[in-house]
């Protein structure tokens, strides 16, 4: 008997102190749209995908004021060579829903790169110039860097209205 009045008595103490925590709630899954880094407890909130009818690529498509610095290597080490502004245009491809173009990009904006976007993220490639990168959206600024055959391209671009 004195065993269930404790048992009983350690689990009600027990529930009391898990529904008066103070744990922040919210999202606390990273794939998540609207993930909560700071939230300890996980509240149900996540929102997972888009919102219906758009695509993660849709937020990448329009008109970026870009500045490119361009490192130039002696064959160990690179240096700043210059520094290009251009427009560049990203537009929607048909198939599959995830890639775009990345028209008049990069060297003076005279290139049309193909990407792959997957959430805020993009994954250029030009298997003909042998061009590699990668470039981040937050907000309407777009960060990226890539390599060609000869140089390393640091910037970032500004979504025009």
């Amino acid at each position: 008997m004195n065993k269930t009045i404790i048992l009983l008595s350690a689990i009600t103490i027990g529930a009391l102190f898990t529904i008066t925590s103070c744990e922040k709630k919210g999202c606390t899954f990273p794939a998540a749209t609207n993930f909560d880094a700071s939230a300890k407890a996980d509240d149900g909130s996540c929102i997972f995908g888009n919102t219906p009818g758009t695509s993660d690529r849709d937020k990448f498509v329009g008109s970026y004021a870009v500045r490119d610095s361009v490192f130039g290597t002696d064959g160990i080490n690179y240096s700043l060579v210059k520094v290009i502004n251009y427009i560049t245009i990203i537009e929607k491809v048909d198939s599959p829903t995830n890639r775009v173009l990345l028209k008049n990009f990069a060297t003076s904006g005279s290139y049309d790169i193909k990407g792959t976007v997957s959430g805020k993220d993009i994954v250029m490639s030009e298997p003909f110039n042998a061009w590699t990168g990668f470039g981040t959206l937050s907000n309407d600024t777009l960060r990226f860097q890539f390599d060609d055959s000869y140089d390393r391209h640091r910037g970032f671009g500004i979504k025009q209205p």
